[in-house]
């Protein structure tokens, strides 16, 4: 069962249907609804491939947030520039984490190529980041490899935050809430 094909729960029982033809037959609308899922399964390959990539080609003298570079320095990702500051960001804040990310888009987007249900991406989305979140805690003391320039361990971000008393989490949270208002208001 696709994305956008109806399953038995959102069909009208037991109601009357206008008798209206249909705009296209049931045969086009089938093609669209299949085609719309394939291109809907291969964005989520290509978005959890594009993450992998990037991960895998990070190098830390790369331009990214908190590294100078050139201004006609090139990056020696194999996602460019962009890949470059995603791979940087990623790693910097979630560490080895990052890579549940890259498999989890992966994961959906063939799924949804084999037509295979996804259930609720209502759920899957929260229930993805709380483990990216707590995988990048329990992933933070892995010590960092030398060649990625990053520190001796990485993700301690999520960690700094999570051993804050909750008082101090909240202040915190307002804080970044600020700088990100005062940042956009420039």
């Amino acid at each position: 069962m696709g994305i956008f094909s109806r399953g038995s729960k959102h069909k009208l029982h037991g109601q009357k249907r206008r008798s209206k033809t249909p705009l296209l037959p049931a045969a086009v609308q089938s093609f669209i609804a299949h085609r719309l899922t394939d291109t809907i399964g291969t964005l989520y390959a290509l978005v959890g491939l594009g993450l992998a990539a990037a991960l895998i080609s990070y190098h830390p003298a790369d331009p990214s947030l908190n590294t100078a570079a050139a201004p006609d320095a090139a990056a020696q990702n194999m996602m460019g520039l962009p890949g470059a500051y995603a791979a940087d960001l990623m790693l910097q804040t979630l560490g080895l984490a990052a890579w549940f990310l890259a498999i989890a888009f992966a994961v959906w987007g063939y799924r949804i190529l084999r037509r295979r249900p996804l259930g609720g991406i209502g759920t899957r989305l929260p229930l993805l980041l709380a483990g990216v979140l707590t995988g990048a805690v329990m992933l933070a003391r892995v010590p960092a490899f030398e060649s990625w320039g990053i520190g001796a361990y990485m993700a301690v971000l999520p960690v700094r935050f999570c051993s804050m008393p909750p008082r101090n989490r909240c202040k915190a949270g307002l804080a970044a809430w600020r700088f990100r208002l005062s940042r956009c208001r420039r």
